[in-house]
């Protein structure tokens, strides 16, 4: 539910700017030869957002492990792009694969304000 007539993160994003960051929709696992499963991912897709790293009071807060690195991506489409009946696209950026954290809250947030937490993954 919003309670503004207007998505108040587009027009932040104006004049805060976004950065590009990469999306790779999960496709299907296989087993490999060896017995281990392996994701597939389908072709990536280049997409702008406002990213912003997690400080650390906010992760302690958020009852997060305080021994990893999150960011925040606020992006008025990628809420859309989520589902929680599949596995998690991966998002490449700064030179890092991020996974998408669920939660139990509803993702569209008032005002348009949409956000998803990552946590840093390997190195690209």
């Amino acid at each position: 539910m919003r309670n503004f007539p207007i998505n108040v993160l587009a027009m932040a994003q104006s004049v805060i700017g976004t950065q590009q960051y990469i999306i790779e929709e999960w496709s299907h696992t296989e087993e490999n030869d060896r017995g281990h499963l392996i994701d597939f991912y389908l072709d990536p897709v280049v997409r702008r957002a406002s990213i912003q790293p997690m400080e650390p009071k906010e992760v302690s807060l958020s009852g997060l492990d305080m021994n990893q690195v999150y960011i925040e991506i606020f992006d008025l489409d990628l809420i859309k792009i989520l589902t929680r009946t599949e596995n998690p696209p991966r998002i490449s950026f700064g030179g890092y694969y991020w996974r998408p954290i669920p939660n139990n809250q509803d993702w569209t947030k008032q005002g348009g304000w949409n956000h998803v937490t990552c946590s840093r993954g390997r190195k690209k």
